[in-house]
């Protein structure tokens, strides 16, 4: 009896089991842990701002050209030529005019100089200077010399054309069959040149001069052509 009631109860246990497995809950999903949070991106850096380019470099300075009717003649440290001393040269061709009582005579061709100068600059356009002019007219029987020694000045009016002018002791000189005399008077002088080279120390130039010389009752003029040397 308890062996057939044990074995309904194995049976019916072996019916219940399937069942009882399949009323068991089911297991719990084991949750997948969520991925970590992605760290938030580290902010952008913030772009340094572009420094302006730097500004063209400034023109190189050159003195300004000389304003009109300066004188440019100049030595290469900019300082002008013209100062210190001066010194002059000229000779050529020349006629003496004289004249006496209402009668007067020009004389032939003759020289004209050797007339010197010697002096200083007042400043880049004036040089005042003692001056020799005149000239000599020779013949057979004789010769006659018409000059001045004179205070003089001499004017550049640009770097090439200069005037200038002085006022002294005029002196006549005579001389005939080895003897001669000699007068004094007043003597003038008037001159203009053109100086053909300036940007150095040693300028050649050539001029016209008048100096005119009284002398008592008689005047006696000479006017020479001249080729010159001037020491500037």
């Amino acid at each position: 009896m308890q062996m057939k009631t044990l074995s309904r109860l194995t049976f019916a246990l072996a019916l219940l089991a399937p069942g009882i497995a399949l009323a068991q809950p089911a297991p719990t999903p084991t949750e997948t842990p969520a991925p970590p949070a992605e760290a938030p991106a580290p902010p952008a850096e913030a772009t340094a701002p572009v420094p302006p380019a730097p500004p063209p470099p400034a023109p190189v300075a050159y003195p300004p050209p000389p304003p009109a009717g300066a004188t440019p003649s100049a030595a290469p440290g900019g300082q002008s030529l013209r100062h210190g001393m001066t010194f002059e040269a000229n000779l050529g061709i020349g006629w003496i005019h004289g004249s006496s009582n209402g009668d007067s005579y020009t004389s032939d061709v003759t020289v004209g100089g050797l007339d010197l100068g010697v002096g200083g600059w007042a400043n880049p356009r004036l040089a005042i200077t003692a001056r020799i002019a005149g000239a000599t007219y020779s013949e057979d029987s004789g010769r006659l010399t018409s000059g001045a020694l004179l205070g003089a000045a001499q004017y550049w009016i640009d770097d090439h054309f200069w005037i200038g002018g002085g006022l002294g002791l005029g002196i006549g000189v005579a001389t005939r069959n080895n003897s001669s005399e000699s007068h004094r008077g007043l003597g003038l002088d008037a001159r203009a040149g053109y100086t053909f080279s300036t940007g150095t120390e040693n300028t050649l130039n050539a001029s016209i001069e008048i100096t005119p010389t009284f002398i008592d009752d008689v005047s006696l003029t000479s006017i020479a052509l001249l080729f010159g040397y001037q020491h500037l």
